[in-house]
Order: structure tokens, then C-alpha cells, then sequence
């Protein structure tokens, strides 16, 4: 794995992990000023996890640019799907955030 690899990996974690964390905070204590914070994190993570896919599905693609589409075709489509993984790793964290946003709007009203 690169540095740019791991850095968009631990860039889409902090994220999503601050992202869960803030929406816990909305359920736990609704407000405007916690909702106001959890719209650009989970923008934020939602950017870091197209951006770790789209760079995954690239160095994919270009491994079969090189000619993988033989003997080593398997290991390309094996990349492809792991390209996926960053986008349902933040995904679920967003659902999961403002799932936990959603319930404390309801205690606000």
C-alpha cells in the first residue's frame, strides 16, 4: 500500500469516525450548532470516500492498461472490488451518523 493509499484510508476514517461521533452528539443533545457541524463532515466524508474509490479503481484500471488482461485478469477484477471497500466503509458510517442525527431531530421538535 502507498502513502497516498493510506493517507486517503486514515483521511476517510478520522472522518467517518468524527462524522458518527458528532451525529451521537445530535442524538444525545439536538441542536443547530452540532447539525451545523455534522453537514460538512459527512460532505467531507463523503468526498474522502469517492476520492479513495476512484483511486483504487484507478490503479486498477491501470494494471490492466499494462496488459493483465490474461493470465492476470483475476488479480485486476480482485482490485476493482477492493476499490469498493472506502466507499462502503464511509457509506456506512454517514448512514450510520445520520441515523443517529435523525432520532435526536426527533426529540427536538
Amino acid at each position: 500500500m502507498g502513502i497516498l493509499a493510506l493517507a486517503q484510508i486514515t483521511l476517510l476514517v478520522v472522518l467517518a469516525v468524527a462524522s458518527v461521533a458528532v451525529g451521537a452528539a445530535v442524538a444525545v443533545r439536538p441542536g443547530e450548532r452540532r447539525l451545523g457541524l455534522l453537514r460538512p463532515l459527512t460532505l467531507g466524508t463523503t468526498f474522502a470516500a469517492l476520492a479513495a474509490m476512484l483511486s483504487g479503481l484507478a490503479t486498477s484500471l491501470s494494471r490492466l492498461a499494462e496488459g493483465a488482461v490474461g493470465q492476470g485478469s483475476s488479480m485486476v477484477w480482485a482490485g476493482v472490488a477492493e476499490a469498493t471497500v472506502p466507499g462502503i466503509i464511509g457509506f456506512a458510517a454517514l448512514a450510520v451518523a445520520w441515523g443517529l442525527a435523525a432520532l435526536g431531530m426527533r426529540r427536538l421538535d
